[in-house]
């Protein structure tokens, strides 16, 4: 299978489940990043697989060519500098979390994000993907 489908469509699905976790559940969402902020061992934790994954994508998947594709790559760097980031800025982190804690849209809207994200590329991992 090619490595763009298989990321489309396992990066689509997780987003896909992420967007729609976050309209079902932001409070508990909000309160595990709350705990979670409050843990350097957890932040510390969440950097590194963060980090390792991120790795791993940009690795795998480092197409530039103007296609549906160029997502999975974007993603993939950002997900790579998101985990840089939770490892040598934690300070920075946990002031994002805050932020996000402290208004409760912003959730919605991150979920909603990744919800519209997750499907356009499920629709070219699980249909387009055939083709």
């Amino acid at each position: 299978m090619d490595i763009s489908v298989f990321l489309a469509k396992v990066l689509g699905l997780y987003l896909v489940i992420i967007g729609i976790g976050a309209f079902l559940a932001s409070s508990r969402f909000n309160a595990i990043m709350q705990e979670m902020g409050r843990e350097p061992v957890a932040m510390l934790l969440m950097g590194v697989v963060t980090l390792i994954l991120g790795i791993l994508l940009v690795v795998s998947h480092n197409f530039w060519d103007p296609a549906w594709y160029i997502v999975i790559t974007l993603l993939a760097w950002i997900i790579f500098l998101k985990g840089v980031a939770n490892i040598w800025f934690p300070q920075a982190t946990l002031s994002r979390i805050d932020r996000i804690c402290k208004h409760p849209s912003i959730c919605y809207i991150g979920g909603l994000i990744n919800l519209l994200i997750g499907l356009y590329l499920c629709y070219f991992g699980f249909w387009m993907g055939q083709y």
